[in-house]
């Protein structure tokens, strides 16, 4: 007698699980696009703020445009639908520093132009511009005074 009623329970799970499966499978895919733009960039700001700060004899406008030159180069084809991208350096005696902003879309289908935002990924990062002719003749004259004593 209860036979025939309970054959559409596994439909009615289906119909309500499928969609919440899928749902949370496309947004793990989507989080591991953003989290890939996210450790791409920081690593190429530190790898840009490191190389600028190995420049000897240039000016700060120089290496600005050199370090800014590097991040595009080494960004080119490496992130996955961002866009709007700001990069600022600054240059001083003693160190680098480089911010990059980066608003992450994705794309949903070609034809159609809906994105969806996932933010704006920022990352700095600064590297310390040390000469090493310099450290070695400090370290020497250090070395030297204390032999002396």
């Amino acid at each position: 007698m209860y036979k025939g009623t309970k054959k559409a329970y596994m439909t009615v799970e289906a119909s309500l699980l499928l969609p919440m499966i899928l749902g949370g499978i496309i947004f793990i895919i989507f989080l591991g696009f953003y989290l890939y733009n996210a450790v791409t960039v920081k690593q190429a700001v530190y790898i840009a703020a490191l190389r600028g700060s190995q420049v000897k004899e240039e000016s700060r406008d120089a290496i600005e445009s050199y370090v800014e030159q590097e991040l595009e180069k080494m960004l080119c084809n490496r992130i996955l639908s961002g866009e709007n991208m700001e990069i600022k350096t600054k240059v001083s005696d003693h160190k680098v520093h480089v911010e990059m902003g980066l608003v992450t879309n994705i794309s949903l289908s070609q034809e159609i132009d809906s994105k969806i935002n996932f933010g704006t990924i920022r990352s700095k990062a600064e590297a310390s511009r040390i000469n090493p002719v310099d450290i070695i003749r400090s370290v020497r004259k250090v070395n030297e005074s204390q032999i002396s004593k």
